[in-house]
Formats: C-alpha cells, structure tokens, sequence
C-alpha cells in the first residue's frame, strides 16, 4: 500500500467509522475484485478441491482478508482471528460487533476476561457469573469459542485454595484438565469445576443446594417453587448438571430436573436398590427429554 493510499485509509475503530468503513472498503474490494468474496457470495472451496480455478480463489480470499485487517484497528483483531481464511465471516463479524455498540462488547469482554474465583464467592456463584458474561457476550453477537472459554474459565481458578491457603489444590486441577480427553467439552469442565469446588470445601454451603441450582445460577433469578430448606444431597451429585429452568420437581419443588431424576428421593433409597442404580446409570448417560411445567 502507498503512502497516498494509506493517507487516505479509513480505519474502523468502532461504530462511528462503521458506515465509512464499510464505504472505503467497498470501493477497494471492487479495484482488487474481491468484494463479492467479502459479502459472501463466493465461498470457500473445499480443502479437498486442487483445482486452478480453487487455487485462484483461495488467493483472492487472502487478499481480501489481508484488506480488512489493513483497514482495521487492533483492537479488533481478537474478534476476527477465528475466522483467518474467511473474509466473509470476518466482515460480517465486524458488522455485528459494531452495529451493538463497541464499548459494550468490549467493556463485556474485560469483565469476562478478569473473572477471578475470589474466597467469598461459592462455586455455583462464580459459575453462574461466567455464564452470565457469556451469555452477553453471545447477545452481543461475538459469541466466544468453547475453546477460548474453557481458557478463561480455568484461567479464572487461583493457584492457591484462597479459603485454605493450600498450594497445590488448583493448580493441580488446571493441570490435570488440559491433559483431560474432555478437556474441550465446555459443559464438562465447568461440571469439573463445580465437583473440584466442593471436593475442596466439603464443609461448604453447596452441600446444601437446590437440586437444579446449577441450573438457577445460569437463569441467574431463578427461585424455589415449593421454598423451604434445599434437600441435603452429595457434593458431588451428578445431577446437578441439567440446564432446563423451565421444569419444576413435583417432589421437591426444585427447578431443572425431574422427579425421576430428584436427589431428594435417589439419595434417600437404600444403597443397593435397583433403582437408585438405574437411574444413577441413565444420569450418567445425560438422557435428556422436552417439555414445559411440571417433570414428573
């Protein structure tokens, strides 16, 4: 690029340049013929395609997207970067972004990446706020990756147990889910984290929850249908895990599971009982069903 056209380069910072941006873009996506790559109406070729005429466009779809990060400031980069060979994508992230308003999305996006677990938050709490800031995030319409996630989840967990002092608790944990197989799956971990918070606060309150409390902490105002006491169930009940507000325990009168699936009535059977292992083995499996009202 010259030093005329740099001269004359319109940067998009934000909203108030978005309109301009996308004018200046346009005119030199045309000069370099690429704008149709940029608004999506030629795609990828498949990896598998070696044909000329893949080739070629395969080198069109790099010059088109070298043009947007030129053009670009850095401080929007980070939402582009999952999309490196996608100029389509990335222009259509970048219109989202800044069509919501970019000090919201990047405000959002600090208070997500400074997530901390701090000794006077619970598990279920700080679970909740991630998911919350996530949550914003995809309403915001940048959306962040389960890979990127799972990094500022664990990112968030302290090397030292801040309620113990104990050195090795977290860090230990971190470790051990990087090198876990599931270590991608972003439901898993967080079930992880959640099982390793109690494992090291036994004596913590969420020995004492709400059956779909997990559950609540993601619709972030949920409440006890029935109120009263949460029965006492294991703190590393498998059950805890189901996401579906909407169902409310005709036995307990907690929200996000059925009775079939209640730790009121699983925990309290004797051990042994076929039942209590059926159901324990159809937990496990995540068997998942529809449905509005009450679960029987």
């Amino acid at each position: 690029m010259t030093m005329k056209e740099y001269e004359n380069l319109v940067v998009l910072k934000g909203p108030k340049e978005l309109e301009n941006w996308k004018f200046s873009l346009r005119i030199k996506a045309r000069k370099k013929g690429v704008w149709d790559i940029i608004r999506g109406m030629q795609l990828l070729p498949n990896d598998s395609d070696t044909s000329s005429e893949a080739n070629t466009l395969r080198t069109k779809m790099s010059v088109a997207a070298d043009l947007i990060v030129q053009t670009i400031s850095p401080s929007l980069i980070p939402h582009i970067r999952e999309f490196p060979d996608d100029p389509y994508k990335m222009y259509k992230r970048l219109l989202e972004v800044n069509s919501h308003g970019f000090e919201d999305v990047s405000d959002t996006w600090t208070r997500f990446n400074l997530l901390k677990l701090r000794s006077n938050k619970t598990g279920i709490k700080f679970i909740g706020r991630f998911r919350e800031l996530r949550s914003e995030l995809i309403a915001l319409n940048d959306k962040p990756s389960d890979t990127l996630s799972i990094s500022v989840l664990l990112s968030a967990l302290p090397d030292v147990n801040p309620k113990t002092n104990n050195e090795t608790d977290w860090k230990s944990f971190k470790v051990q889910m990087k090198r876990d197989i599931q270590g991608d799956d972003l439901v898993y971990v967080e079930r992880q984290v959640l099982r390793e918070y109690s494992r090291q606060n036994p004596d913590g309150d969420t020995t004492l929850f709400d059956p779909g409390e997990e559950a609540l902490a993601a619709a972030r105002h949920g409440t006890r249908a029935g109120g009263g006491n949460a029965p006492h169930v294991p703190a590393s009940d498998p059950l805890a895990h189901f996401v579906r507000p909407h169902l409310v325990c005709n036995l307990c009168g907690g929200l996000g599971h059925f009775r079939s699936q209640c730790p009121s009535e699983l925990f309290n059977e004797p051990s042994g009982n076929g039942r209590t292992a059926a159901v324990a083995t159809f937990v496990a499996q995540e068997k998942d069903y529809s449905g509005q009202g009450v679960a029987f």
